[in-house]
């Protein structure tokens, strides 16, 4: 999950988005969110800007809200992962005079393709596949290793079936 991003202002004046990743167990995300919003907070106390937690969805934006206010975390934005994401390439001058914005969310299960309108900070565009996909992008690299002889062979057996079976599937 990350979260706990924060404008910073440098010494020219102007404020710059940073972020910290934070790892979890994944059995409680909402509050680890909170606990680093906490964290932040009394870091930058002085700030104008309050720390912003970005979500993937509405229901994970519900969760770290109801967390933040058993915090008593009230100063905390709860914004949509691609308007932060603009609004960080938007800040660090990727964009340029670009209208538009896309995002590639490439996860274990597939590939995310998200199409941002600047001016808006809506999804113009979103599109998902399962033929690109980490895990298989992780295996491709692997296989290729293995062929090569920079690792060695897998020594259980269920790893070298799973090896055997997957390149007949390529």
């Amino acid at each position: 999950m990350r979260c706990g991003a924060y404008p910073d202002e440098e010494s020219t004046g102007a404020a710059k988005s940073r972020s910290r990743a934070v790892g979890t167990d994944g059995s409680h995300p909402e509050e680890l969110a909170a606990e680093t919003v906490g964290t932040l907070l009394a870091e930058h106390s002085g700030d104008d800007h309050p720390p912003a937690v970005a979500h993937q969805d509405h229901q994970q934006a519900g969760v770290v809200r109801a967390a933040a206010a058993r915090h008593q975390l009230h100063h905390v934005q709860v914004v949509p992962a691609e308007t932060a994401a603009l609004r960080l390439l938007e800040e660090t001058g990727v964009l340029g005079d670009h209208r538009t914005g896309v995002l590639l969310d490439l996860a274990g299960s597939g590939l995310t393709i998200t199409v941002l309108g600047r001016s808006t900070a809506t999804v113009l565009s979103r599109t998902r596949t399962d033929e690109i996909r980490g895990d298989l992008i992780d295996e491709l690299i692997r296989d290729h290793q293995l062929d090569q002889h920079h690792l060695g062979e897998p020594t259980d057996p269920f790893s070298h079936y799973q090896r055997r079976r997957l390149s007949w599937t390529l």
